[in-house]
Formats: C-alpha cells, sequence, structure tokens
C-alpha cells in the first residue's frame, strides 16, 4: 500500500513582538523562534520524511527581518529536494506581506495562492492541495463545497482556519466536520489552533492541529511541537514531536497563614522542577495572609531569579479578618474594613465579592502606608 511519511508544523509566528517579558528575553525568544524552525527541519531530514507541511502563520507580521527571511531560506535550501510546502495563514496573509513575493526562495518551497492549487507528487501517487489567506480575515470557509479530484490517489489538504460547529461563525475560515467529512481527503493538515489536537477523524477523513513549535506567552502553556506521521489511502497515524526550548508555566500556590518571605519561596518552591531554571513561570499567591503582612511581589520575583529563566508574581492573596478586633476599635482603618466586610456578607454575585476583597486589600494597604500593587486582573 502507497504511504508518504510527512512532517506536519504551523503557527511559527517568527518575528512576533513579545510583551509583558524584558526587552532582552524578548530579542532573545525570537532568537530562539528561528533556531526552533531550523530544530524542526533537521528533525525532517533525520526522519527521513517524504514532504514538510507548514499550514500557515509562519511568520507574525508584516514587518520580517531580513536575517530571519535569510535564515529560513538557507535551512530550506539544505534540505533540497524534499519539498516543503507552505499555505500563508491570517498573520502572514499574502496581501500584506512582501516577503512572499521576493525572489531567491528554494526551488523546493512551494506557496500556495488564494485560491486553492494542487501539486502532485506521481512517484507517491499523491495530491497535495492547499490554499492561503489574501487577508487577515477569511469569513467564508475555503473548504465548503470542496472535494477532491481523484479519489484513488492519496489526497491531503493544507490550511490554516477554525474548525467551528455547524452554524457557528468565524473571521479566520470557518471549517465544519462535514465540509471534512465530505471533502474526500485523507488528512486536512490545518494550523491556526495553538495547541495539539490530537488525531481526530470524521467520516473517512482525518485531521489534525499540531499547535504552535514554540510557546509565546502564558496563554500558550504545556509541551509544544510538531507533528510526523504517514498517511495512506483511509488510514493516518501520527506522533507529536516536542520542538519547544521552553514551556510557560501557571501555578496557584496557597500560602495562608505564613509570616516570612523564606515561608513563601520554600512553598514556590515546591512547584519547580529540574527544568523551572528553563521555563518561564507564572506564580499566583492565594490565600489568606495577616493585614500586617504587606507582600511585594518584587522581593518574591527577586529571591526566584536564580531558580527560573523567568518568573512573574501575581500576588491575589487576601486579609484574614478578625472582625470581633475591628468591632472594638473606631479607627478609620477598622471603619473602613468593617464597611467593605458587610458588603460582602450581602453580596451574592462572585464578581462583586471578589473586586470588594481586592478593594480591602488595597485600601488596607494604602492605610498601613504601604506600596499599593495592582495585579493584571484588577
Amino acid at each position: 500500500m502507497d504511504s508518504v511519511k510527512f512532517l506536519h508544523c504551523a503557527d511559527l509566528h517568527l518575528d512576533a513582538p513579545l510583551s509583558g517579558i524584558p526587552d532582552h528575553l524578548a530579542q532573545l525568544r525570537q532568537e530562539e523562534f528561528r533556531e526552533n524552525f531550523g530544530k524542526i527541519v533537521d528533525l525532517a531530514q533525520k526522519e527521513d520524511v517524504e514532504i514538510i507541511m507548514i499550514s500557515g502563520d509562519l511568520f507574525d507580521r508584516e514587518s520580517v527581518k531580513k536575517t530571519t527571511i535569510d535564515y529560513i531560506v538557507r535551512k530550506i535550501r539544505e534540505i533540497q529536494p524534499i519539498p516543503v510546502l507552505i499555505c500563508a495563514g491570517n498573520h502572514d496573509s499574502l496581501l500584506r506581506n512582501y516577503y512572499y513575493k521576493r525572489g531567491g526562495w528554494p526551488d523546493n518551497l512551494h506557496l500556495f495562492d488564494r485560491t486553492i492549487g494542487r501539486i502532485d507528487f506521481p512517484d507517491k501517487n499523491l495530491c497535495v492541495y492547499g490554499i492561503s489567506f489574501s487577508e487577515p480575515f477569511q469569513e467564508e470557509g475555503f473548504l465548503k463545497g470542496f472535494a477532491a479530484d481523484d479519489a484513488n490517489k492519496i489526497n491531503i489538504m493544507m490550511v490554516h482556519g477554525d474548525v467551528v460547529t455547524s452554524g457557528d461563525k468565524s473571521r479566520y475560515n470557518p471549517i465544519t466536520l462535514s465540509d471534512i467529512e465530505s471533502s474526500k481527503l485523507d488528512y486536512v493538515a490545518l494550523g491556526h489552533v495553538h495547541s495539539f489536537s490530537g488525531l481526530n477523524k470524521v467520516g473517512n477523513v482525518y485531521w489534525c492541529y499540531p499547535g504552535t513549535p514554540e510557546g509565546k506567552g502564558f496563554d500558550e502553556r504545556g509541551v509544544k511541537g510538531v507533528v510526523i506521521g504517514s498517511v495512506s489511502k483511509g488510514y493516518t497515524n501520527i506522533e507529536f514531536r516536542p520542538t519547544g526550548k521552553r514551556e510557560y508555566i501557571v501555578e496557584e500556590v496557597d500560602i495562608s497563614g505564613v509570616c516570612t518571605y523564606e515561608e513563601i519561596t520554600d512553598k514556590i518552591k515546591e512547584t519547580f522542577d529540574d527544568r523551572s531554571k528553563e521555563n518561564f513561570y507564572k506564580i499566583i499567591l492565594k490565600g489568606d495572609i495577616s493585614e500586617d503582612f504587606g507582600i511585594s511581589s518584587d522581593v518574591i520575583r527577586n529571591k526566584l531569579e536564580e531558580d527560573t529563566y523567568y518568573v512573574k508574581v501575581i500576588n491575589e492573596t487576601t486579609f484574614g479578618i478578625d472582625i470581633n478586633r475591628i468591632l472594638e476599635d473606631d479607627t478609620l482603618k477598622n471603619v473602613f474594613i468593617n464597611n467593605i466586610v458587610n458588603r460582602i456578607k450581602k453580596s451574592s454575585r462572585e464578581e462583586e465579592i471578589q473586586l470588594l476583597k481586592r478593594a480591602l486589600k488595597i485600601g488596607i494597604c494604602a492605610l498601613n502606608g504601604e506600596r499599593i500593587e495592582f495585579d493584571e486582573n484588577f
């Protein structure tokens, strides 16, 4: 039985601007994204894949560094004659981006146009279809009404888009399961979703999102990578391969009752593993602490810098209030506390309760003459 071995990746977002981390780390991360592309190409060569498919958003925006383009060109040229097939996504759509129109791309690279195109590989009994975003938004589904031309061939479709429930809308090429099922394809190589979907099947058609090969922020947590698989008529199998250099990890740490920074950092370090120095951490502090303990996120972050690549500390603790003691003392601070506590008791809306608790903490810090920290959710 004819079978084709492939590497499928998407959403590298090269030269993406990175916010929320120091500038020097953002520049290092951009370089690591480029290196990640090299790692993917080297993996494809090591695994003897027959085609590489990049399903959109190879680049993040209109402005791309020449050094980035030069690196991509060099790595693709290194693996000739392995075909590298690309369809543009919403971030690197064809109309607004100059880099796909430049000359000098290697002969083994093929970029799909804004209408569905087809590349035949007769020696593999393979047809690969693909289509690129011409604009950043595509509200009409590319796969709607599509069907492969020759059911005797191994048929793959490369497309960037949103798998949605029938009737739902998306600005990023909505694709329904019925579109996939009626396409007469063997495998749909998707891009756009930044997490690995696993291998899915509807009718006789398999489909997959490989996710992004390298996380870009705390909304892209966990191990990131690419897919290596093989496809034949009526059957596809895949294997997820990690390629990310660093992970983004979010941990909630309950520090109820602590009274020193040492206790806090000890509790946080319990969540670390042997790769903590390579990863990004967001630590969210929870629990009730004494109103006399004005926690500084900066102090905690400094104490953890040697244990992580980067750490961000969010203080969402609340103060444990002794209401009986408050009622005994008619100071301005206690009047304020009593007022807020009574409003919390009367509220039935969780959102309002959490807002009042944060207001209580900020008010106490202000009345104590302490520095006020506003977390990202306030």
